[in-house]
């Protein structure tokens, strides 16, 4: 009962669900449902709040405070928030694994990029360098390899779940392409947490140690548009085909940064090209 009443508190205490969110906004962008990607959104963020049990704990950040409320380990205890931590991480895949609302192979395919990138390959591996470069002056390759592990990688999980919500088989370029957008992304988002946090992290390296504030985000504005191709005149659909404008560029058959990816026959999200994205909602985002 302790177990789970801890998984309960560390999971849906208060935060932005950005990972989740991600995921709908991926499946919508590419035909699917809120239906199809629920279970792999609760997924995500399942792992999301894995890793923040056990980077508050002691032997790591030592935090007693997080979103407003005591750390897992300061409500439970060290031993059940360590328990607590594990179990998120199994249930997490547990309910990928059990989506039956897309097909077996998509579902077997999150489960995979969960494990993959909560472990070695994404997360734990992020945390590892993060937890060896205390107290100590590490390279700027370090630091962006900490951070594309232990920030990036489950951003990026986060956009390919969303893409495999909607059936979009993983080779496929529309992932490629999530993918590329969703680690800059996880980039910019670790600058501006680092800025944010200017002035608590004793002892640690971050993009702040090499650069000055201005710099950082001039630094997350040129990460964020430096997968952006140059306009060719194409529209991506969501059937994964493209459509060339023959008076734009009649030799273009690739996708690019003005794209409009679609459902049916209303537009799910429209990139200008120029720094505003327009959801299936109609909603402008600035990037």
């Amino acid at each position: 009962e302790n177990l789970y009443d801890s998984m309960r508190y560390s999971v849906l205490s208060s935060g932005k669900r950005v990972r989740p969110h991600i995921v709908f906004e991926f499946s919508r962008l590419f035909g699917g449902n809120d239906e199809k990607a629920l279970k792999f959104a609760c997924a995500v963020e399942m792992l999301h709040a894995s890793s923040l049990v056990h980077d508050d704990m002691p032997c790591i950040d030592n935090d007693d405070m997080r979103r407003g409320k005591p750390t897992t380990h300061k409500a439970y205890g060290e031993g059940v928030a360590l328990f607590c931590g594990d179990a998120l991480m199994y249930k997490a895949a547990e309910v990928a694994s059990t989506n039956d609302k897309v097909g077996e192979k998509f579902a077997l395919k999150a489960t995979e990029l969960l494990l993959k990138y909560g472990g070695g390959e994404g997360i734990i591996g992020g945390q590892i360098i993060d937890l060896e470069s205390e107290n100590k002056k590490v390279p700027f390759d370090t630091l962006l390899k900490m951070h594309a592990l232990k920030t990036a990688a489950l951003i990026k999980t986060s956009a390919l779940l969303g893409c495999l919500a909607a059936e979009v088989d993983i080779d496929d370029d529309r992932c490629k392409d999530a993918a590329k957008y969703a680690e800059a992304i996880g980039l910019t988002f670790q600058i501006t947490d680092d800025i944010l946090d200017a002035d608590t992290e004793d002892g640690k390296t971050n993009f702040l140690s090499f650069m000055s504030i201005d710099e950082a985000m001039d630094y997350a504005k040129k990460e964020t548009k430096k997968d952006t191709k140059k306009d060719t005149g194409t529209t991506t659909k969501a059937t994964g085909k493209t459509s060339t404008d023959p008076e734009k560029n009649p030799q273009s058959t690739k996708p690019n940064a003005k794209a409009s990816y679609t459902s049916g026959k209303s537009n799910n999200y429209h990139d200008d090209g120029n720094g505003t994205v327009t959801t299936y909602s109609g909603k402008q985002l600035k990037y």
